[in-house]
């Protein structure tokens, strides 16, 4: 007999439009507690406190257009990024906000902005203005360091579609034609390319312990893939879905867990090292547009955001167990 699904641990309902994308971030006065960042497809951008369960507010400035990221600062500042091309960066302090700075990004191209942030330092990486372009942005001083674009005569790889930060100087990035392709930020070139999926990419994750990356499209197969010493994308393994459709994919910090989010409303975790699936949590109705885990957060352990085109955002608690 299958095993049953488990239940999440809580849900927010508070959305009342489809949920895009969910992230974890940790409130700059304590450092100790999290909030839960999430995006609609109205533009809101809402503010979760996991104690109440409850948002503690809402922030509303990309013209009632989706919101494609979340992320969160460690002085406590906020990025969004929405279909009308803008990345905002939000003040948040005692109830109020303030947008601080804004980003143009391409507006016919719907790929997240994805953010590395380490000691003070940061980059935000954006589609530009061209077919395959990307911009790499400092975030200390705002200016444009790298723009991103194959060569002349370089073969067509269409739209970036997700992207991955595997340090400040590379970046990974999936295209509409199915490619991925690792960059060096410094020279503005590729280093490598492989032609992992027959259909765009819709999401990918990487881990620097293992040099392993994986990726998902809207066929019935997860793809994993490794970088070797000399920067090449190869060795790959398939992994089988149920239904074809990955919308998310995110790995837990610890390099044990990763889950999966599909069009057919299910949540597949696997264990990371030998890619063998562990449990499909069945509690969404409608396709799982985000995933995001959090740290280790002291008496809870790692938790799960879930987002979902039905409105909800489950939260969940999964091997949690030092020993697993």
């Amino acid at each position: 007999m299958a095993r049953q699904s488990p239940d999440p641990i809580f849900v927010l309902r508070g959305s009342n439009h489809p949920v895009s994308c969910v992230k974890f971030a940790q409130d700059p006065s304590t450092h100790r507690e999290h909030f839960l960042l999430s995006g609609c497809t109205n533009g809101q951008v809402k503010i979760w406190d996991l104690s109440t369960r409850r948002f503690t507010l809402s922030l509303d400035g990309h013209h009632g257009q989706g919101i494609l990221t979340v992320e969160g600062l460690t002085d406590g500042q906020i990025i969004s990024h929405g279909r009308d091309g803008c990345v905002h960066i939000w003040e948040v302090a005692d109830g109020r906000y303030d947008i601080k700075t804004s980003f143009t990004s391409a507006t016919t191209n719907f790929c997240p902005c994805v953010m590395w942030h380490q000691h003070g330092a940061g980059f935000l990486a954006v589609s530009g203005g061209q077919m395959s372009e990307v911009r790499v942005i400092s975030l200390k001083d705002h200016q444009v360091i790298a723009k991103l674009l194959p060569p002349d005569g370089h073969k067509s790889l269409g739209m970036p579609m997700c992207m991955k930060f595997m340090d400040e100087k590379q970046l990974l990035i999936g295209y509409e034609d199915g490619t991925v392709a690792l960059w060096d930020v410094s020279s503005c070139c590729i280093m490598s390319e492989s032609k992992v999926h027959q259909e765009p990419v819709m999401c990918l994750e990487y881990c620097s312990a293992s040099n392993r990356g994986i990726s998902g499209s809207s066929t019935d197969r997860l793809v994993s893939w490794c970088i070797t010493p000399e920067g090449n994308i190869s060795s790959y393994k398939e992994m089988a879905l149920t239904n074809p459709g990955v919308a998310a994919l995110t790995l837990r910090a610890d390099s044990k867990i990763l889950a999966s989010g599909g069009w057919d409303s299910r949540i597949r975790v696997w264990s990371w090292k030998k890619l063998k699936p562990l449990a499909v949590l069945t509690y969404h109705t409608e396709t799982v547009n985000s995933l995001d885990f959090s740290p280790w957060i002291e008496g809870k352990g790692h938790l799960m955001a879930a987002g979902s085109k039905d409105t909800h955002i489950s939260v969940w608690s999964l091997y949690n167990d030092p020993k697993t």
